[in-house]
Protein backbone atom coordinates (compact mmCIF):
# COMPACT_ATOMS: atom_id res chain seq x y z
CA UNK A 1 0.00 0.00 0.00
CA UNK A 2 1.14 3.50 -0.71
CA UNK A 3 -0.28 6.90 0.04
CA UNK A 4 -2.07 8.22 -3.06
CA UNK A 5 -0.37 11.62 -2.95
CA UNK A 6 3.05 10.13 -2.19
CA UNK A 7 2.77 7.80 -5.20
CA UNK A 8 1.20 10.31 -7.57
CA UNK A 9 4.38 10.61 -9.67
CA UNK A 10 5.10 6.86 -9.35
CA UNK A 11 8.03 7.27 -6.98
CA UNK A 12 6.68 6.86 -3.43
CA UNK A 13 8.91 7.43 -0.40
CA UNK A 14 6.86 5.16 1.86
CA UNK A 15 5.43 1.67 1.46
CA UNK A 16 3.36 -0.60 3.71
CA UNK A 17 2.96 -4.35 3.24
CA UNK A 18 0.20 -6.08 5.25
CA UNK A 19 -0.15 -9.84 5.53
CA UNK A 20 -1.33 -12.72 7.69
CA UNK A 21 1.37 -14.47 9.71
CA UNK A 22 1.25 -17.64 11.76
CA UNK A 23 1.39 -16.54 15.41
CA UNK A 24 3.83 -19.23 16.58
CA UNK A 25 6.20 -18.83 13.64
CA UNK A 26 6.27 -15.05 14.07
CA UNK A 27 6.89 -15.35 17.84
CA UNK A 28 9.81 -17.69 17.13
CA UNK A 29 11.23 -15.27 14.55
CA UNK A 30 10.74 -12.23 16.81
CA UNK A 31 11.18 -13.46 20.41
CA UNK A 32 11.47 -9.91 21.84
CA UNK A 33 7.93 -9.22 20.62
CA UNK A 34 6.43 -12.60 21.60
CA UNK A 35 4.24 -11.13 24.37
CA UNK A 36 2.68 -8.65 21.93
CA UNK A 37 2.32 -11.34 19.26
CA UNK A 38 0.50 -13.76 21.59
CA UNK A 39 -1.74 -10.94 22.90
CA UNK A 40 -2.55 -9.69 19.38
CA UNK A 41 -6.03 -10.22 17.99
CA UNK A 42 -6.45 -12.97 15.41
CA UNK A 43 -6.78 -12.10 11.77
CA UNK A 44 -8.51 -13.48 8.69
CA UNK A 45 -8.45 -12.63 5.01
CA UNK A 46 -12.07 -11.52 5.04
CA UNK A 47 -15.35 -12.38 6.77
CA UNK A 48 -16.34 -15.20 4.42
CA UNK A 49 -17.01 -18.70 5.86
CA UNK A 50 -13.88 -20.02 4.13
CA UNK A 51 -11.80 -17.46 6.00
CA UNK A 52 -13.47 -17.47 9.43
CA UNK A 53 -13.98 -21.24 9.78
CA UNK A 54 -10.34 -22.06 10.35
CA UNK A 55 -8.06 -23.80 12.81
CA UNK A 56 -5.05 -21.65 11.87
CA UNK A 57 -3.78 -19.16 14.43
CA UNK A 58 -2.81 -16.11 12.42
CA UNK A 59 -2.46 -12.40 13.09
CA UNK A 60 -2.33 -9.42 10.77
CA UNK A 61 1.10 -7.81 10.59
CA UNK A 62 2.05 -4.64 8.75
CA UNK A 63 5.60 -3.92 7.68
CA UNK A 64 6.52 -0.46 6.52
CA UNK A 65 9.45 1.35 4.99
CA UNK A 66 10.13 5.06 4.68
CA UNK A 67 13.08 5.97 2.47
CA UNK A 68 15.64 8.49 3.77
CA UNK A 69 15.13 12.05 2.53
CA UNK A 70 18.75 12.33 1.35
CA UNK A 71 22.14 10.59 1.24
CA UNK A 72 23.26 11.70 4.72
CA UNK A 73 19.77 11.72 6.25
CA UNK A 74 19.02 9.33 9.10
CA UNK A 75 15.22 9.64 8.80
CA UNK A 76 14.59 6.38 6.91
CA UNK A 77 12.59 3.82 8.91
CA UNK A 78 11.67 0.15 8.79
CA UNK A 79 8.94 -0.99 11.16
CA UNK A 80 6.82 -4.07 11.83
CA UNK A 81 3.60 -3.74 13.83
CA UNK A 82 0.65 -5.83 14.99
CA UNK A 83 -2.57 -4.93 16.82
CA UNK A 84 -0.69 -4.83 20.15
CA UNK A 85 2.00 -2.42 18.99
CA UNK A 86 5.47 -2.16 17.53
CA UNK A 87 7.47 -5.36 17.02
CA UNK A 88 10.43 -3.77 15.22
CA UNK A 89 11.50 -0.18 14.59
CA UNK A 90 14.89 0.50 13.04
CA UNK A 91 16.73 2.91 10.79
CA UNK A 92 16.41 2.19 7.05
CA UNK A 93 19.58 3.48 5.37
CA UNK A 94 18.86 2.43 1.80
CA UNK A 95 17.30 4.63 -0.90
CA UNK A 96 15.20 1.72 -2.21
CA UNK A 97 12.63 -0.77 -0.93
CA UNK A 98 13.71 -4.38 -0.22
CA UNK A 99 11.83 -5.74 -3.24
CA UNK A 100 10.94 -4.69 -6.74
CA UNK A 101 8.10 -2.21 -7.14
CA UNK A 102 5.51 -3.31 -9.70
CA UNK A 103 3.35 -0.51 -11.01
CA UNK A 104 -0.36 -1.06 -11.20
CA UNK A 105 -1.66 -0.37 -14.69
CA UNK A 106 1.69 1.00 -15.85
CA UNK A 107 1.01 0.33 -19.56
CA UNK A 108 -2.41 1.13 -21.06
CA UNK A 109 -4.23 -1.86 -22.51
CA UNK A 110 -4.49 -0.17 -25.90
CA UNK A 111 -0.75 -0.62 -26.46
CA UNK A 112 -1.24 -4.41 -26.61
CA UNK A 113 -3.87 -4.31 -29.33
CA UNK A 114 -4.02 -2.59 -32.67
CA UNK A 115 -6.59 0.13 -32.52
Amino acid sequence: MVDFNDAYYRNPRGLIHTKLCDRGVLATEMPKGADKIYASQGGTVDSSPQSTDTISDQIIVSEGWHLPSGEAAKDGRHSIVCSEGILLDEVWEFDYFPFEKLDYNAIPLATFHKV
